[in-house]
């Protein structure tokens, strides 16, 4: 064949994101283990309480015979309202992995550095490398319970000059959340480059600061999901916000209608039911403090985490994600983001939490 694809697309690899699979499953059904109803999934990272039935209400009004409103309206009136931005500063994406790549499309070129902010979520570097910029990693270390040295990260982002800077806070797989005079500390380095700051997190996080702030400088994307706090991965839903020349250029690069009639829905009627969030924080941090103890109680290391999942190191972590699944759990095997002895254990409801810990108790 004389047609070629771009050279950055050859050996593209799509990032890995763990979580039960088809083959797992399959696998398992074989050896009479177990059946796909019986896993409990600890490898994703989302509300565990499920969508507000205001969000399953207003799913069954919705209209699937019309076209969705590809400029999102009414949500982005309504997160400007709540997070006191205009409209124009806002841009809702098909989840905040579609404005990852939205970002790297509309800004990188062929050579650009991207600079990554890590170990952290691959699809900063999957995105970066299928637009030809040449990636470079900071990578914060295991002995300092995987805490950035902001000295060290500023140092570098003036060394090279890079196009993009991608932060991760809270951060994925560690669960390491700056304050926001240390992400400042970043933006300010990086008055030349581009910083995203991914907070697909924030909302479910101990401490919740408000950054919107942050989004007014010239050089800052915050990224926010609303899969993770309001439980919609599977309608896909997310946002930027940013200066409005840099949502005009997003908008401008952005496919029409990415964002279906359904989960524009659902996030808009999530975001009106007010004690929806509250509830779910309550929950989730009481089933985190107990599942924090009784991980420790066994013997095993838990990275400090401000988020609404823990980094826990349990040796070989292929090996005992593998144990662990044919108990009907599953974790998810952190190899993927360079930690081979780390497993992430998104917190659920306090009686999983405790049903894993059995697992885990009898596995080891």
């Amino acid at each position: 064949m004389s047609i070629f694809p771009r050279p950055d697309l050859r050996g593209a690899v799509p990032c890995y994101h763990g979580g039960v699979t088809r083959e797992d499953i399959e696998s398992l059904a074989r050896d009479g283990v177990l059946e796909e109803a019986s896993v409990i999934d600890f490898s994703v990272t989302t509300n565990p309480l499920g969508p507000s039935p205001a969000a399953r209400a207003a799913l069954a009004a919705v209209d699937i015979q019309r076209y969705p409103d590809s400029e999102a309206t009414e949500l982005r009136c309504e997160l400007g309202r709540r997070l006191g931005v205009d409209v124009d500063n806002l841009i809702v994406g098909n989840g905040s992995v579609e404005l990852i790549w939205l970002v790297c499309s509309a800004y990188l070129r062929a050579g650009d550095a991207s600079l990554i902010i890590g170990p952290t979520f691959g699809e900063y570097e999957t995105a970066s490398r299928i637009f030809g910029a040449d990636v470079t990693f900071y990578l914060a270390q295991e002995e300092d319970d995987f805490s950035p040295d902001l000295d060290v990260a500023t140092r570098l982002i003036h060394e090279i000059s890079p196009r993009l800077v991608f932060l991760c806070n809270p951060n994925n797989p560690t669960g390491y959340h700056m304050q926001s005079d240390q992400v400042a500390r970043v933006v300010d380095a990086g008055c030349d480059s581009l910083v995203v700051v991914d907070e697909a997190f924030a909302t479910l996080a101990d401490s919740r600061s408000a950054s919107e702030a942050l989004a007014r400088r010239p050089n800052v994307v915050l990224l926010r999901s609303m899969t993770k706090d309001y439980a919609l991965a599977g309608l896909r839903i997310g946002y930027a916000v940013a200066s409005a020349e840099i949502i005009d250029v997003l908008r401008r690069a952005r496919p029409p209608w990415t964002v279906n009639s359904c989960a524009q829905a659902a996030a808009l009627a999530s975001l009106r039911d007010e004690s929806y969030l509250s509830r779910s924080r309550h929950e989730i941090d009481a089933a985190k403090l107990y599942l924090v103890a009784r991980l420790v109680e066994l013997g095993l290391k838990v990275v400090p985490s401000q988020a609404n999942f823990l980094l826990v190191k349990v040796g070989d972590a292929a090996a005992f994600r593998k144990k662990l699944l044919r108990k009907g759990f599953c974790a998810r095997d952190c190899t993927s983001f360079g930690l081979r002895e780390y497993v992430r254990i998104g917190v659920r409801t306090r009686e999983e939490c405790h049903e894993l810990v059995v697992a885990m108790r009898e596995v080891m």
